[in-house]
């Protein structure tokens, strides 16, 4: 954990680190880049994919070692995909563990988003329009106000 005093929020850390607390404002910049870096990576990725699936499906070649390769490009873009994919979820943990902690509560708090329909409202509450605690906390020092 960075020492008391200097900048806590490196970009880096919100993102990926699971210590310290972070505020209002940079949940929210971390939520943001959470859900846009996602949908920009899919609408990016698409096409490609997309022109590919056609071509292979057009090809009608049977020659078993072109189907095998057409079928092992499709298993590493799945793969890249759910690299991808963890990289956003430890990411999209990260945030909320650090804003949990804001709000002087345990990590565990992060499933009660998982709650139906009661569950992300009371996350949306909690981290996005409560302040933190003000005061030093086990977790460590007040991040910046809002």
């Amino acid at each position: 954990m960075p020492e008391t005093g200097t900048i806590r929020t490196s970009l880096v850390h919100l993102l990926f680190g699971f210590t310290g607390r972070i505020g209002r404002a940079a949940y929210g910049l971390g939520t943001v880049f959470n859900v846009v870096c996602p949908i920009l990576a899919g609408v990016a990725a698409a096409p490609t994919f997309d022109a590919y699936f056609n071509a292979f499906a057009a090809s009608e070649s049977s020659v078993p070692i072109e189907v095998a390769a057409h079928l092992a490009v499709m298993l590493i873009g799945v793969l890249v995909g759910l690299l991808v994919l963890m990289v956003f979820v430890w990411s999209i943990l990260a945030v909320h563990v650090k804003r949990w902690h804001d709000r002087d509560k345990t990590w565990l708090w992060i499933f009660v988003g998982l709650v139906p329909l009661i569950g992300p409202l009371w996350l949306i509450t909690e981290c996005g329009f409560m302040p933190g605690k003000a005061r030093a906390d086990r977790f460590g020092p007040a991040p910046p106000p809002f």
